[in-house]
């Protein structure tokens, strides 16, 4: 990836550290690789323009966070991306494995029918941030967002299971 020309090393070493948080949010709302990519470039630069206004008062992890959701949904909005088709593998694995895979796959399918809300909570509560750090990068209160949480999983559940 590449970064904005005068972008100072300690922020390329912060970008790099949350390369992977970049590229997951970049992965839930993209269509294809190329996509994917440059999604997580406009991240990148989108967090290098607002450096300067980190004012710290939260983790650094949190404000990132909200950062890459807030372009990620700007993003899909402007193009209205369609929902990823979940990719075709042929590579033979032992059964664990394609199990683990399958359920996976159903889970990320679920996940794509969930409207920019609610993708993005499950997103979040998925990396396992508690209830009040989801509350500082969406601006909802933990009661809130706990409940629509519990919401998210019984529409995830619907939709793997059809009932």
């Amino acid at each position: 990836m590449t970064l904005p020309e005068g972008t100072s090393q300690t922020l390329e070493a912060i970008i790099n550290r949350h390369l992977e948080l970049i590229y997951k949010v970049a992965f839930m709302y993209t269509k294809n690789v190329d996509d994917r990519n440059d999604m997580a470039q406009e991240i990148a630069y989108q967090i290098c323009r607002s450096y300067k206004g980190f004012k710290g008062k939260s983790k650094l992890s949190t404000w990132i966070y909200k950062i890459a959701l807030n372009t990620a949904l700007s993003s899909f909005r402007k193009k209205e991306v369609a929902a990823e088709s979940l990719p075709n593998t042929d590579v033979a694995d032992d059964d664990e494995a394609s199990v683990k895979r399958e359920q996976e796959s159903g889970l990320r399918y679920a996940i794509q029918q969930l409207n920019d809300a609610d993708k993005s909570l499950t997103l979040l509560f998925l990396d396992d941030l508690s209830y009040q750090e989801i509350g500082e990068i969406t601006g909802l209160s933990e009661n809130t967002v706990a409940v629509k949480i519990h919401r998210i999983k019984k529409k995830l559940k619907t939709i793997v299971h059809g009932k």
